[in-house]
């Protein structure tokens, strides 16, 4: 429902922000240490609240209609609070292998 003027505009940032959601899950996922994952898991984390937060303006304008709006908010919701939870489980594991001095690393697994 968006109109034609908002091909570029409000429309290209949702597109935006949901693809960075996971790009970045999976480039973090690539990086050997985990704070370096966690950093990327953070960023992804706050694409996935800025999509919701878009999906939510585009509904008071006017431009989503209702429907979509009902089925898209309460997943991007378990979407971003899945992501508070793997941030903060990553943090606490980031700070407990620096308090044990212990170099640890992720190493991706393979693709199939």
């Amino acid at each position: 429902m968006f109109p034609a003027e908002e091909r570029y505009g409000l429309r290209a940032q949702i597109r935006r922000a949901s693809v960075s959601v996971a790009t970045n899950l999976v480039e973090g996922s690539a990086r050997r240490g985990e704070a370096e994952y966690l950093s990327f898991c953070n960023i992804s984390c706050a694409s996935a609240f800025e999509t919701r937060y878009l999906l939510d303006l585009a509904f008071r304008l006017g431009m989503l209609a209702p429907g979509a709006h009902n089925v898209l908010e309460p997943k991007l919701t378990h979407l971003c609070k899945s992501l508070v939870r793997l941030v903060i489980a990553l943090e606490l594991r980031v700070a407990s292998n620096r308090d044990s001095d212990v170099p640890r690393t992720r190493t991706p697994k393979p693709k199939a």
